[in-house]
């Protein structure tokens, strides 16, 4: 049983969703069929003259109960018409309802929900997110301040519960059932934004009478993690809430680096500098670089091997200059060489930063980090 309500609430539950309208259509039509086809045989075997529309008509009563009732003998299509029809339009007119009243009904779970998911946002991360929770069954709170999100009804169809309004509110947050929920997880494109959701949610938790909320939340600039690291630390032993903060961005870096390292088959070579191409400086790629850079600085510290970096980008200049104001150590173990081109150019296509003046390739590893995932593909 817990395997089968585990599978309704994951890939069952989403699957019906996708298809029942079909599902209602085909059998509706099988039931209509029987129905026909066991009035004709009643007619036939109780000797009543029915015409063919007659039978049609008999047949299309069984939406509203009118025509079910005739003299025996009733063959196992009617039989089982009479039931399927009515019943197939009874859900139907639920299905309608519920789509008329959506909030309402979404607001009637949540008055059963407990030990459920927050997700503040609805973008790529939130995305992601809602559809792991919801394929593992658990119940799921999606708050996005946009209504015209694309991924909206997506996530309904998940299961997940969808409130709109700002997760900064904390009406919003008392109506999501913060007081009952398991974990807080704020993924808003804002730092700002997610720092301040965890703020409130620390102050609503205090009123919380079981468990402890955990709340993670996405936090990209370097000295805003460095100060919530501090408060991270702070409300460790706090019996009601737990703040983590976490960046996919790090860790994506990280796992590329980790499963692609760069200086692995020139271990012996110590004379010789690294030279990596990268295709896109957006967060990823930034992140790459100060890992990349971190990691060769503790492997190569007493060498003066260098570590080199081609980095192309429509704004390589601008943002390469911004990274090292941010992370001005970058110029003692890296060279950056900013290169300002379209992907989509022909100066790209010719891939002259691949190549030396002999025509041999440079490249000890090329990490591509474009934000738009067809330009990364192309």
């Amino acid at each position: 049983m817990n395997r089968l309500s585990t599978w309704w609430q994951g890939r069952g539950r989403r699957w019906w969703s996708d298809y029942q309208w079909p599902v209602l259509l085909l059998l509706g039509l099988a039931a209509l069929i029987l129905g026909f086809i066991g009035f004709t045989r009643n007619g036939l075997q109780t000797g009543e003259s029915r015409s063919v529309l007659d039978n049609l008509y008999l047949t299309l009563g069984l939406i509203s109960l009118n025509s079910g009732a005739v003299p025996p003998p009733v063959s196992w299509e009617l039989q089982l018409a009479r039931f399927l029809v009515p019943a197939i339009a009874a859900y139907t007119a639920i299905l309608a309802l519920a789509a008329i009243f959506t909030q309402q009904s979404q607001q009637v779970r949540l008055w059963f929900m407990r030990d459920h998911v927050i997700i503040c946002g609805l973008g790529r991360k939130g995305v992601r997110l809602a559809r792991q929770f919801t394929d593992r069954g658990m119940g799921v709170v999606v708050l996005e301040a946009d209504e015209g999100n694309d991924w909206v009804e997506a996530a309904r169809a998940w299961g997940a519960v969808v409130l709109h309004g700002d997760a900064r509110d904390p009406e919003l947050l008392h109506k999501a059932r913060l007081n009952r929920a398991a974990h807080l997880v704020s993924v808003s494109g804002d730092d700002g934004v997610n720092a301040e959701v965890a703020v409130l949610a620390e102050n609503l938790s205090r009123t919380r009478q079981d468990g402890a909320l955990t709340c993670s939340i996405h936090i990209v600039d370097p000295q805003l993690w460095y100060l919530l690291r501090e408060k991270e630390l702070d409300v460790a032993t706090d019996s009601h809430f737990r703040l983590e903060l976490f960046n996919i961005f790090d860790r994506g870096a990280s796992l590329l680096l980790k499963n692609y390292s760069p200086w692995t088959r020139r271990q012996s070579e110590l004379t010789c500098d690294i030279h990596l191409v990268l295709i896109g400086l957006g967060k990823l790629g930034q992140s790459l670089v100060t890992q990349a850079a971190s990691q060769w600085w503790e492997q190569r510290r007493i060498s003066d091997q260098r570590l080199r970096f081609s980095i192309i980008d429509l704004q390589a200049a601008q943002k390469v200059e911004t990274l090292c104001v941010r992370h001005p150590n970058l110029t003692e173990v890296c060279d950056l060489d900013p290169l300002q081109m379209d992907v989509r150019s022909a100066d790209f296509q010719r891939a002259d930063f691949l190549f030396n003046q002999d025509g041999a390739c440079i490249a000890d590893a090329i990490y591509i980090c474009m934000d738009n995932d067809s330009l990364g593909l192309h």
